[in-house]
């Protein structure tokens, strides 16, 4: 397994400038620029692509850091609408999935966030696999660790998965609350103002 995290680790950084890598993830934070579509858009461009998998990894921590400077931007009104809606406890949530992943670590040298992270991933699969599998025979773990090792289940190419606010957009074109600019529809308006306050 060490050997597996130190060639992950390696990739990772191979595709990273010189510079960056006596940076805390603090400091990489500091330093990003773009918005958050335009990042989503090059990492879901490199995932198809499917060919620079470590520069994706890359991305993916850069849209990361993006993503925790628009939280920390709107820290109130997110953890309102969390608890709103009692979110909380719920898997995947912003303001716990950024603790976990970004404000846990931020004082680490990036070589090392990127060892910890590797982990965490890696520990956190297993934990969502056996989740849903449920009272399925299926397995869904594309891993498994045994005796210090990683045990290859089923190999995988990475895939572009539908977040469910994508989902939830097109359920919403379907039912006509969308209009084909994003734009609510008058039926959406009349449901919101019959109904907006439940």
């Amino acid at each position: 397994m060490k050997f597996l995290i130190e060639d992950i680790k390696n990739k990772v950084l191979s595709n990273m400038d010189k510079e960056q890598l006596s940076l805390t993830i603090n400091d990489w934070k500091e330093n990003i620029v773009g918005g958050i579509d335009e990042m989503f858009n090059e990492l879901k461009r490199l995932i198809e692509e499917g060919e620079d998998y470590p520069q994706a990894v890359v991305q993916s921590i850069a849209l990361l850091l993006r993503l925790q400077i628009e939280f920390e931007l709107n820290k109130d009104r997110i953890e309102k609408f969390e608890n709103r809606y009692d979110l909380i406890d719920q898997r995947g949530i912003i303001s716990t999935g950024l603790k976990s992943y970004v404000v846990r670590h931020s004082n680490l040298l990036i070589p090392n966030y990127i060892e910890t992270v590797v982990k965490q991933i890696m520990q956190e699969h297993t934990i969502v696999a056996i989740g849903k599998m449920g009272n399925n025979d299926t397995d869904l773990r594309k891993f498994i660790f045994e005796d210090g090792k990683v045990v290859l289940v089923e190999r995988r190419k990475p895939t572009v998965t539908s977040p469910r606010i994508e989902s939830l957009y097109s359920f919403l074109q379907d039912l006509s609350y969308i209009d084909s600019k994003g734009k609510l529809s008058e039926i959406a308006k009349d449901y919101i103002k019959n109904y907006g306050d439940d």
